[in-house]
């Protein structure tokens, strides 16, 4: 029964809780933060939910972070920004502030329906 509790307790974890009323969505431009004008900002409830359950579903890879430059940033809440990285079939997201933890996305077909 403890083993079971410190494994559940370990992979809570491994996924960011996220929340937010509002996503910003901006062309990379930096590790440091974002500028410009957003490519989109999204306030229903339904579009804010899939972009934050598709972060906090995330399963952080170990090892070292070596990556190339991300496709979007994400600011939740015009304060707390993600770096996301997007292909056809899955992606990976990184916290700004957390430039050495990497998470994989898995599926992201609901997100580029909003940003395509």
């Amino acid at each position: 029964m403890r083993l079971l509790l410190v494994i559940a307790l370990l992979l809570a974890g491994c996924s960011p809780d996220i929340r937010a009323d509002q996503i910003a969505v901006y062309s990379f431009t930096s590790f440091h933060g974002w500028g410009g004008d957003p490519v989109i900002v999204l306030e229903d409830e339904e579009a804010v939910n899939t972009f934050t359950e598709t972060l906090s579903e995330g399963s952080r890879l170990s090892g070292a972070v070596d990556v190339v430059e991300p496709d979007w940033t994400v600011v939740l809440d015009g304060k707390d920004a993600w770096h996301l990285w997007l292909d056809d079939e899955n992606g990976s997201a990184m916290h700004a502030d957390d430039t050495h933890t990497l998470y994989e996305v898995g599926s992201t077909d609901d997100i580029q329906a909003y940003l395509l």
